[in-house]
């Protein structure tokens, strides 16, 4: 085995761009190769889906594709998928991974690894609700202050207090007379 700066190898191309941020992100994630079983998902003519279980019992699942350069930017679904009911990672772009009916809804074709991340189950809840009516929460909150500022406008003379003083008769009368 040679070294790369010896044999002039050009560190310039992007597979070996992509197989340095590969070890990056291993090592950054803590992430031995001793002891990992490797598990098999699904394999199609188009993709495969494979997990990597480490003996702590974490796993970090893996999608690739074969689609041709021309379809790389569109989105990739794969199936199946981990749990919509934990929170997953891509390694790679740092984006929370689209999860739905056991299906993951990738942005690109480019590889994803994803990792997963525990949340709590009430911010499980909130980002159901808002990522599928997010618009109309927005509308009902700024209806809602809408109506506030109405009502706070028509009513302000409550929270003003009077300014006018409404006066007797007898105060009414002229100082001249």
């Amino acid at each position: 085995r040679e070294s790369l700066w010896q044999t002039r190898f050009n560190t310039s191309t992007w597979q070996y761009q992509y197989i340095k941020l590969l070890n990056e992100k291993r090592k950054e994630l803590g992430l031995s190769t001793s002891g990992i079983k490797f598990k098999g998902v699904a394999s199609t003519a188009t993709h495969s889906i494979f997990k990597r279980i480490f003996p702590s019992g974490d796993e970090i699942w893996v999608f690739v594709n074969n689609n041709q350069n021309w379809t790389g930017d569109t989105p990739y679904l794969y199936c199946p998928a981990p749990s919509e009911h934990e929170q997953w990672y891509d390694v790679l772009s740092g984006n929370r991974a689209f999860l739905r009916h056991s299906c993951y809804m990738a942005e690109d074709a480019a590889p994803k690894i994803l990792v997963r991340r525990m949340r709590m189950p009430i911010v499980y809840v909130v980002e159901r609700i808002s990522e599928t009516v997010w618009v109309l929460w927005l509308f009902i909150l700024l209806l809602l202050l809408t109506v506030i500022g109405l009502l706070a406008w028509m009513h302000r003379h409550l929270f003003l207090g009077r300014r006018f003083k409404i006066m007797a008769e007898e105060e009414m009368e002229s100082p001249l007379q």
